[in-house]
């Protein structure tokens, strides 16, 4: 246990209490401090610690506490524990620690720390003015968690920054110590209300609380927590009624819905209540605030009022504490600037002048896990994705009380939360877990996402380890006041201690007497009021959802899309698109009864209805059609089992649960899933019913009525009787995998009808009028020959010889006869063309015949298209695409981040780094296997999908770049300011963000607010034709782009001010000077009529080379502008047969400072690049350059993306700042994620400091491969083959060993690469590696992911190692990094004659050479980079001796003796069967005199 506060200490006694022989628990815990309490003994809660004090002796927790011992650090050991290295306080010494370490080695690790760790102080403008000495003059300032007493606050003018519960403390307490002006900031306001409710009168009757009773003590059991439909828990419509009622009450009894008697600081409408925000429930300061601005008319206030408790100090004076928004800077003179919003505080505040002589932030904390060692992969509390106490995997870690409830107090959470790791850790937890519905809903970018809702989370996790009580059991255990008390009660831990694991036989006296005190404190009216209604309200909503549920009685996956298809009770069959069920297509099978069977196909959905009209199918694309009818099967209790191979029956499983589904798993043909009605799952492998099966119980209110399984899988799908579907998938992350492994065909939503014309009937009215409906394009019935496809003409096959039909046999439906001896060699035989002598790519040269030396292109039938711009496609050769080069520019960004720590295993631009690195170390090398070329369909709107993509990549690389508070400054400062600028945004955001306000008015009483706007991309909206008597809107470009920038828009919403659902105006607001270095713009063309502004005019382009852009600030035009110049476009083209891709068009910087170019501009198409002219670039003057057909309607397309940079780009950007080397000390670390990693299988020592290798260093290198994609071939009747798609290998070890001095061989680097991806083929005869190898979770060696290893890599090549191998060439290509030839020494190479052509395997070289046997069961890694050290060793000395010719000769003379040899002998093995080696004893190449023999023996056999 890490921590003596309230979770380490109810931790400690809980493991305590459930230590027994199986699991001999022996807690300790290590407090930092001389005395429990952890950080509440500085908060002022002398109390609450005396009560830890108590609570720890009467326990006997005190003696397993080891206090004054600060943790530095704690790892993982080798016996797959914890190493925990902790160091005592030095006697007398309140900051000084011993410098030796204790080291102790425990097997699990309970980390209870705390959300109140280290202060968040932050940055405001002018704060340095302060002083954060006592002693000083100067005004001061400190965070809360230094405030000790009340003379720190007497007779000054205090300012308190932050409106939680430590800052309403801390200004009341200001009031109390007589503060001359207490002044208390909100950034967006608070939730008010108190612990316990105080008195209220109604109509003049006042209803006192002599004993008040704590909120969270207000909250029922029966229907709110416990039995809660799923839907009802999911939908959270519980937290929304409560927060409505609450809202209507607060008003009623108050006169303000903000919170209780809270007349200011209220919360946004989007995140008022209890499902959005922490309680604050320090009320005492509330009168102060509220005085300026409470107005409630008196006769609401005689109808009824809620009374504040009494003013204590000083008694009932006028004293008003100030309440305002959070400064936004401070001046010299030390006055508080606050900032302009339309908020009621800062309207008051604008007219006053503060100046705080003592500014204290209560601004919270941060929590700090320096003591978890990040090389082991430790995670922290925001990772625990196992009820938020521990991840996936390392169950062996937890986290104790971080998670802080709305309403409610931690330590109760605390205990609850270590019951459950308890459980888990015994394996006693119900799986799989539920869904997890009791997060706080907050947004994606909140600070704080570890709120809670206290009854759900209380209920969840009691429900997880069966302490959950039900009401019968507890009506007939314990009796009618204990029953009572539990459904009128709170989530209490008393009740989740009654039945269960942890039952204790005191919970039933704390439940009588202090749980029921509580009960009675609401006296009659309040437990009406609320317990009983609510109560009777909650079961009616619960009960309704139960009837109205409808049970899934069949489930199908879509072979085709991510879809599954569901079927109900009452006919309905329903498809649910992705793993998040969005709801898409229904339709009804006929009658009213359950759905039977579904079957998906390609095409089509059929449906198989219990009873009705009949046999359903729903054609994809539209109409129902109905069959036959068929009745219901009667399931077998038994498992029965037929083989189809050998025709026979197995013996039968049985199931004890009883068989209710049955289902074979796709990618494992022996083995079955069986599935009960209870929800029991039972994986078996039916040829080897004695293995260890698999089972998963599924959480269940109901049974199960209907399964499927996926085509991969990876999912199963189970409906039940309250129409919940529930998903039980292989996958780590199910949002990001679909149901067939593919995201498949897009689903087409049908498009919303145009509305009828009102058409008013006469006499004289024409049929015409009703017109006929619109189609987009020609009719089938309009088709003329012209559009039929060509039709092509084969010759008929030969006809069947009469010698054959004469001696024809049939059997079973199968004629047979044997082939006459006329015949042979004549049958099935065709002419065929010699082959054509292409170039190994589709665009490259013939052989022979053809001389044209032209771009390689698609000859398109429409011949507008210029050559340049016509699609070029890569024809794979048998090489796969490793023989094509070409280069990439730098980019110095992402360069950048490969030197850092980045956490993410999957990161784009970490990839984009390692990519841009190698080219540029490559000049020009291979890059084009890193893209996978897929083959898209016809119709492909590539403009579209590069335009997503190009946000996408935006997005994701900024927030990837990210290291704040750690971000370098890319942009240079023209002014020098003494006012601290804000820490500089993520990279990206510098150079292509927009900083821009979004002004949003009321236009009803014209209030003004403004909230922060941060985009990067621009996306273009073209200004709508007005009325005919207005002038047209400017259209050209840089209007246009303004008009997308600055447009204003409008929306409905309810206004804070005046209280009215009014229309909105927003509107940009961005200065000149604000604009970003880079503008990317996606061009947003949809139509014809924006099309027409793209083309060419008179000779004038559209898109001007050139241009000024003026910023808005309020609504008013910046009079400075900011000069653009473009710098690239992408544009999409395509041909009248709709074949489209994408060209880029770049104005390349290094170009135009050449003097013989004739224009920096340049055309990439694909591998083709092409010098154009600047008029060219930006002309569009025909269609051919952006046509494309969507769908069934002709649009057009114009270019997809714009880059324009600032002129002045080069003076303002500084790259300096950017880090560019990785750290070396990469190498001296071992680092492996493997949960079970063996200390048997670690082979290699990592380098010590003082051996970090120098330019020049001999390293031995092999690497092991498992294949990721096979190859796809497609092979032609002439008896040629073309690669569609060629074999995929990734890296799956690497071994790097010392190639010199004392431990030469030894290796350093032993690493298996992990991988997500789903690998095809281990290929373990060549590489060694076995299914588990590269598992986490499964194998036993170092484990490590692949960007981890290829910095190690990365280092070794940029320090000038000298990289000796076997085969490096083709290694280093598939790892994709470049060496420098002068740093590999290949012994491929070094044992080659060229006048041989064959190169030498080097199990063959170490068997000559070395006379060692390798390789003789599979490869290993460090046997082969040792083999390969050696013979370059032997090749030194061969040469110095001046033998190494001669002994080549020998080499390739011996080698040609075996090549024969073994020819023969593959030979004798397929005509004999014999087993050559075995039968002589040889497991190696046996030596020259044996062959003769050997082959003597076996001819005569022969």
């Amino acid at each position: 246990m890490h921590s003596a506060g309230p979770s380490g200490i109810v931790s400690c006694k809980s493991l305590l209490e459930a230590a027994t022989a199986d699991y001999p628990f022996d807690p300790f815990v290590l407090e930092q401090e001389s005395d429990v309490g952890g950080t509440f003994k500085y908060r002022s809660y002398e109390e609450y610690v005396a009560y830890l004090r108590a609570y720890c002796d009467h326990f006997g927790v005190l003696s397993k506490i080891k206090f004054q011992a600060k943790v530095i650090n704690i790892r993982r050991n080798l016996s797959g524990g914890h190493t925990v290295a902790y160091v005592h306080r030095d006697l007398g010494l309140e900051n000084s620690w011993s410098s030796t370490p204790t080291l102790v080695d425990v097997e699990y690790v309970v980390v209870c720390t705390g959300l109140h760790v280290i202060p968040s102080i932050p940055m405001i403008p002018g704060i340095e003015y302060f002083s954060t000495e006592t002693d000083s003059e100067r005004p001061k300032a400190f965070h809360s968690h230094k405030y000790k007493a009340r003379d720190q606050l007497a007779g000054k003018s205090v300012m308190v920054l932050g409106t939680g519960e430590t800052g309403m403390d801390i200004a009341y307490e200001a009031v109390k110590a007589g503060a001359t002006e207490v002044t208390l900031c909100s950034r967006s306001g608070f939730l008010s209300f108190p612990k316990a409710l105080n008195d209220f009168e109604i109509l003049g009757f006042r209803f006192e609380s002599k004993k008040p009773v704590p909120i969270d003590s207000l909250i029922t059991n029966l229907g709110e927590t416990a039995y809660v439909h799923p839907w009802v828990s999911a939908s959270h419509i519980r937290w929304f009624i409560s927060d409505f009622v609450l809202k209507r009450v607060m008003w009623l009894l108050t006169g303000t819905q903000s919170g209780c008697n809270q007349w200011v600081g209220e919360l946004d409408p989007s995140r008022l209540g209890r499902a959005y925000v922490f309680l604050n429930k320090s009320h005492k300061a509330m009168p102060y605030i509220n005085r300026p601005y409470k107005n409630r008319p008196k006769v609401l206030q005689y109808l009824s009022r809620y009374i504040d408790p009494p003013e204590d100090s000083p008694p009932q004076t006028d004293f008003v504490i100030n309440f305002a928004p959070f400064p936004t800077s401070f001046s010299k003179e030390g006055r508080a600037i606050f900032p302009n919003i339309p908020r009621k505080d800062a309207i008051r505040m604008a007219t006053k002048v503060v100046k705080p002589q003592l500014v204290i932030f209560a601004t919270g904390y941060t929590q700090n896990f320096d003591f978890l060692d990040k090389a082991d992969g430790y995670a922290t509390p925001r990772d625990a994705d196992v009820r938020d106490v521990t991840r996936t995997g390392d169950e062996s870690v937890a986290f104790i009380g971080f998670v802080r409830p709305g309403v409610g107090a931690i330590p109760p959470l605390a205990e609850m939360q270590i019951f459950f790791w308890i459980s888990l850790i015994k394996n006693r937890v119900k799986k799989p877990l539920t869904a997890p519905h009791y997060h706080l809903l907050v947004k994606d970018t909140a600070r704080i996402k570890y709120g809670v809702d206290h009854s759900a989370y209380m209920s969840t996790l009691a429900k997880d380890i069966g302490a959950a009580p039900g009401l019968w059991e507890l009506w007939l255990e314990y009796g009618s006041h204990v029953f009572i008390c539990y459904c009128f009660g709170a989530a209490f831990t008393s009740f989740y201690r009654l039945v269960g694991p942890f039952r204790s036989p005191s919970a039933p006296q704390v439940i009588k007497t202090e749980i029921w005190d509580t009960i009675e404190r609401r006296g009659i009216i309040g437990n009406v009021v609320m317990g009983v209604i609510p109560m009777i309200f909650y079961l009616g909503l619960n009960a309704a959802v139960y009837v109205v549920a409808t049970p899934v009685t069949a489930l199908s996956f879509d072979p085709v899309s991510d879809i599954l298809w569901a079927g109900s009770n009452v006919g309905d069959v329903t498809g649910y698109y992705g793993t998040r069920g969005i709801r898409g297509v229904s339709y009804k099978v006929g009658g009213n009864l359950a759905v039977k069977k579904i079957v998906a196909g390609e095409n089509h959905v059929r449906a198989l209805g219990v009873s009705g009209d009949g046999f359903g199918t729903w054609a994809k694309g539209g109409m129902n059609k109905w069959y036959f009818r068929q009745a219901r099967p009667f399931p077998d209790p038994l498992v029965k089992i037929y083989d189809l191979r050998t025709m026979r029956s197995l013996p039968p499983i049985a199931f004890s649960s009883g068989p209710a589904f049955i289902h074979v798993l796709p990618k494992r043909a022996s083995t079955i899933a069986v599935v009960s009605n209870q929800g029991l799952v039972n994986v078996v492998d039916i040829l080897n019913p004695a293995a260890a099966s698999e089972f998963y119980q599924l959480d269940l209110t109901s049974y199960i009525t209907s399964c499927s399984v996926s085509a991969t899988a990876a999912y199963m799908a189970f409906g039940d009787a309250e129409g919940v579907i529930h998903l039980l998938s292989q996958a780590e992350d199910v949002t990001g995998v679909p149901f067939n492994g593919f995201d498949g065909q897009p689903v087409e939503w049908a498009d919303t009808p145009d509305a009828l014309p009102d058409i008013v009937w006469t006499d004289t009215m024409p049929l015409n009028t009703v017109g006929l409906p619109h189609y987009d394009t020609q009719l089938l019935s309009a088709w003329t020959p012209l559009f039929s496809p060509p039709t092509v003409v084969y010759s008929p096959p030969p006809k069947v010889p009469a010698q054959l039909l004469n001696t024809m046999k049939m059997k079973d439906n199968v004629a047979y006869a044997a082939l006459p001896r006329e015949l042979k060699g004549r049958r099935n035989v065709v002419n065929v063309d010699l082959p054509k002598h292409n170039g190994r790519f589709r665009s490259g040269k013939a052989r022979k015949t053809e001389n044209d030396p032209s771009t390689p292109v698609y000859d398109y039938a429409d011949s507008e298209v210029p050559r340049m711009y016509r699609r070029v496609e890569i024809e794979y050769s048998k090489f796969g695409v490793e023989d094509f080069d070409f280069g990439s520019p730098i980019r110095d960004l992402a360069k950048s981040h490969i030197t850092t720590n980045c956490p993410r295993e999957h990161c784009l631009l970490c990839e984009l780094g390692f990519v841009v690195r190698m080219l540029e170390d490559a000049r020009a090398s291979n890059s084009i296997e890193l893209v996978d070329y897929g083959r898209d369909g016809v119709e492909v709107d590539y403009a579209h999908k590069i335009q997503i993509f190009h946000r996408f990549l935006i997005e994701n690389l900024s927030s990837e770049g990210n290291t704040f508070p750690n971000n370098p400054v890319l942009l240079k400062t023209s002014t020098v300011s003494t006012v601290p600028r804000p820490l500089p945004a993520a990279p990206i955001t510098q150079l292509l963000g927009m900083d821009a306000k979004n002004v949003i008015t009321c236009n009803n009483c014209d209030t003004v607010r403004k909230k922060d706007y941060m985009t990067h991309l621009v996306d273009l909206t073209y200004p709508r034709k007005g009325p005919s008597n207005e002038p047209p809107p400017a259209t050209d470009f840089t209007s246009v782009l303004r008009h997308s920038l600055f447009r204003p828009t409008t929306h409905k919403a309810n206004c804070q001010n005046c209280a009215d659902y009014t229309s909105f105006t927003s509107q940009r607001s961005i200065s000149s000077h604000d604009l970003p270095p880079i503008l990317a713009i996606n061009a947003c063309v949809v139509n014809e009529e924006t099309l027409g502004l793209w083309l060419d005019v008179r000779g004038q382009t559209y898109l001007p080379p050139q241009l000024q852009l003026h910023g808005q600030v309020d609504g008013v035009d910046d009079p400075l502008a900011t000069e653009y110049t473009i710098r690239s476009l992408i544009v999409q083209v395509l041909s009248k047969d709709k074949q489209s891709h994408l060209v880029a068009i770049v104005k390349v910087p290094e170009a135009e400072k050449r003097v013989n170019s004739e224009s920096p501009w340049f055309i990439f198409n694909d591998f083709v690049v092409r010098n154009i002219s600047e008029e060219e670039a930006l002309s569009f003057p025909d269609k051919w350059k952006a046509y494309i057909l969507r769908g069934k309607r002709r649009l057009y397309q114009v270019p997809a993306i714009i880059y324009y940079e600032r002129k002045d780009l080069t003076d303002v950007l500084d790259l300096s700042g950017l880090p560019n080397k990785i750290d070396e000390t990469i190498l001296c670390h071992d680092t492996s994620i493997s949960v079970n990693r063996d200390p048997h299988f670690i082979k290699h020592e990592v380098l010590r400091p003082n051996e970090l290798p120098r330019p020049g260093t001999f390293v031995a290198i092999d690497a092991e491969f498992v294949s990721m994609q096979q190859e796809e071939t497609e092979f032609r009747s002439d008896g040629t083959k073309k690669v569609l798609r060629p074999a995929r290998l990734s890296l799956a070890r690497v071994s790097v060993l010392r190639g010199g001095g004392p431990e030469q061989g030894l290796p350093f680097i032993d690493d298996h690469i992990h991988t997500s991806e789903v690998i095809v083929d281990y290929l373990t005869e060549f590489s060694g590696i076995k299914f588990g190898d590269l598992d986490p979770h499964l194998t036993r060696h170092t484990l490590t992911p692949l960007k981890l290893v290829y910095k190690k890599l990365r280092v070794l090549v940029d320090r000038g190692c000298v990289f000796i191998g076997h085969g490096l060439s083709k290694d280093f290509r598939i790892i994709n990094i470049y060496v420098p030839p002068e740093q590999v020494i290949d012994t491929v190479d070094l044992y080659f004659l060229k006048s041989r052509q064959r190169r030498l395997s080097l199990r063959f070289l170490s068997w000559f050479v070395l006379h060692e046997h390798i390789q003789t069961e599979t490869h290993d890694s460090i046997e082969d980079a040792r083999s390969a050290l050696n013979l370059y060793k032997a090749y030194t000395e061969f040469e110095e001796a001046g033998t190494f010719d001669q002994k080549l000769e020998e080499l390739y003379a011996e080698g040609r003796l075996y090549v024969n040899d073994y020819s023969l002998y593959f030979l004798l093995r397929q005509l004999t069967n014999l087993r050559l080696f075995r039968t002589s004893g040889h497991r190696n190449p046996p030596t020259v005199g044996e062959h003769s023999t050997l082959n003597a023996r076996h001819l005569q056999d022969i």
